[in-house]
């Protein structure tokens, strides 16, 4: 199915392409920005937050090879200081498009390659370290093949996405599936008789893949943004054109909370640069394509172009690309938006030459990580330009203590100890609840205290009031605006006999491994041991040699006594060893199966 949007006032008179001039609030403040280069060509091409806080960008480097160019991946620490620098290629021309962090910690990495007769789709894994796991190139010695965006799939493997032609004259959409080591498992082209590139490719949550680009094929004229859905195989299941009669690019994509997409490009046809210049252009649509709403962003004369976007925790989006300050010179703009796409701030990097953002991603902090490339600084033609700023002021929570034990309380009495919740943040901590599963746990919290200003704390008692002898174990959840936070919570209930001077129930005074019993034993032996206080606790049978026989207990475990059971039918006859390890106590045993 295809569809063409050749106006939006041809699809509702709602929905209008609303020009929003620069009318912008303070950015937030910058951390820290990083050049990387040389003399020679460097730029920038996408980056992202990893795992560990800190950051990784890929682009392009003629720092190795002068007459040639090399993959440049760069690792920075959480400051922006670099960790490592990698260069990868050889003879040739080899650029990195995109990068991603992998499950495994290490990194996939989508570009080109030529050895000097043509263009070759190129995808690298490495390790977390940067060095190469593996290369596949795609394409032959006539095509001109490239991957601009590449994605690891929930099911292992990757999706790839770009352009392949063997007519200078005509381009399709290039969509790859890989397995996990790289190896080609199907491949699409998609498009008409003209020229369609695929930008990027993001999987669905039905495990199909929408692709987004721009298209000489169809639409209202022109160039026009152009956006495709397909199947888990890569058969279209829809198309769908936007744009007008002049020039509409679509260079970025991401999911949205409400199962639609957000679309970052630029148009001429629509705007304050309408048939003249380019404005940023983004355009949100549902799961079925269709417009909820487009926003065009003018502010200089010759015009700005959205190269990549990212949704916000807050529920709206952020753009990066170029705003062109003269006919020959241009800054990194970005804006951020509400989830309306009405501007709340925007922002111009660089200097008095060429310097463009190519990638925008939100950090864990809800600031922003920009890569792209300046011609303004560092060290010679064009530099990596890397750009950090701050997030919204947010709250944070610190729980004191995280583990509450009562040791033992008398039946149908109550025990009462104190938490402490502290906003150590810049705005205020929202608690929602304080909630625990067993009703022997309870709190005093009350709504009314449930907003913590920066700087302050709330003392809550939890109060403790066994109903049997038993072990009691559970967690106390308290649910708020920055994380969720977790107390453990032990208690053990006694009562006292007839007598007066002993406690059915109470806690051991030390810790203890109890022997087998019975022993020798076929199959089946219990083992019981103490904990006088909570603890962690491994419970483990070891054969004669030393091979670990079975796991009992792994977890954590409220004061009190215990027994779990080793069960060795399947086992050979001969002697092991059940080994306790509670805090520091550490114990073992001897035990028999005779069958």
């Amino acid at each position: 199915m295809h569809k063409t949007f050749t106006s939006l006032l041809q699809i509702t008179p709602v929905i209008l392409a609303i020009c929003v001039v620069a009318a912008w609030a303070q950015p937030p403040d910058t951390l820290w920005t990083r050049t990387y280069g040389d003399v020679n060509f460097d730029a920038g091409n996408s980056g992202m937050q990893t795992a560990d806080g800190g950051y990784i960008a890929v682009g392009r480097t003629d720092l190795a090879q002068p007459e040639g160019t090399e993959i440049y991946l760069v690792k920075m620490a959480s400051n922006g200081d670099t960790l490592w620098t990698k260069f990868i290629g050889g003879d040739g021309t080899q650029v990195g498009n995109f990068v991603r962090q992998t499950a495994d910690g290490g990194y996939i990495i989508a570009g080109y390659t030529n050895l000097g007769v043509s263009n070759n789709a190129y995808v690298i894994k490495t390790n977390s370290a940067g060095d190469t796991a593996w290369t596949k190139t795609f394409g032959t010695t006539t095509s001109d093949d490239q991957f601009f965006c590449i994605q690891e799939l929930l099911a292992g493997g990757y999706i790839a996405t770009g352009h392949s032609t063997t007519d200078t004259t005509s381009y399709d959409i290039y969509l790859q599936r890989l397995g996990p080591s790289g190896l080609p498992i199907w491949s699409k082209t998609l498009g008409g008789t003209g020229v369609d590139i695929g930008r990027y490719v993001v999987q669905t949550s039905d495990l199909g893949f929408a692709i987004l680009g721009y298209t000489l094929s169809a639409g209202a004229g022109g160039m026009d943004m152009y956006f495709i859905k397909t199947n888990p195989v890569g058969q279209t299941s829809f198309d769908t054109t936007y744009g007008g009669t002049n020039w509409d690019y679509g260079y970025g994509m991401a999911l949205t909370d409400d199962g639609g997409y957000i679309l970052a490009g630029c148009t001429k046809s629509f705007g304050a640069g309408a048939g003249i210049s380019n404005d940023g252009w983004l355009v949100k649509i549902d799961a079925a394509a269709d417009t909820l709403w487009t926003r065009t962003f003018g502010v200089r004369p010759y015009g700005e172009i959205a190269y990549s976007v990212s949704t916000h925790p807050d529920g709206g989006y952020v753009i990066v690309g170029e705003s062109e300050t003269t006919s020959n010179a241009k800054d990194v703009w970005t804006v951020k938006t509400d989830a309306n796409g009405d501007s709340l701030w925007g922002a111009f990097y660089g200097g008095t030459q060429n310097d463009m953002g190519n990638s925008v991603f939100v950090t864990e902090d809800q600031g922003y990580f920009y890569v792209g490339q300046t011609q303004s600084s560092g060290a010679g033609s064009h530099d990596f330009y890397l750009i950090r700023l701050a997030g919204p002021p947010l709250p944070q929570i610190v729980v004191d203590p995280l583990i509450l034990n009562y040791d033992s309380v008398m039946v149908d009495s109550s025990e009462d100890a104190m938490i402490y919740i502290t906003n150590v943040g810049q705005l205020d901590l929202v608690l929602y609840s304080l909630t625990t599963t067993d009703p022997v746990y309870t709190t005093n919290f009350n709504l009314a205290d449930s907003v913590i200003v920066p700087g302050d704390t709330l003392w809550v008692t939890v109060t403790f009031t066994p109903t049997d002898t038993l072990p009691y174990e559970d967690t106390l959840v308290i649910a708020n605006n920055d994380q969720y936070m977790m107390v453990n919570l032990n208690g053990l209930g006694y009562v006292v006999n007839a007598i007066g001077d002993t406690k059915v129930g109470t806690l051991p005074a030390s810790y203890a491994l109890h022997s087998a019993v019975p022993n020798p034993f076929n199959p089946t032996a219990t083992i019981g041991f103490d904990l006088p206080r909570a603890s962690q606790v491994k419970l483990e049978v070891f054969d004669s040699s030393g091979r670990k026989a079975a796991t009992l207990v792994d977890g954590w475990k409220a004061a009190g006594t215990y027994s779990a059971t080793f069960d060795g039918t399947h086992l050979a006859s001969g002697v092991y060893v059940c080994r306790l390890t509670a805090g520091n106590f550490e114990a073992a045993a001897k035990m028999v199966l005779m069958k």
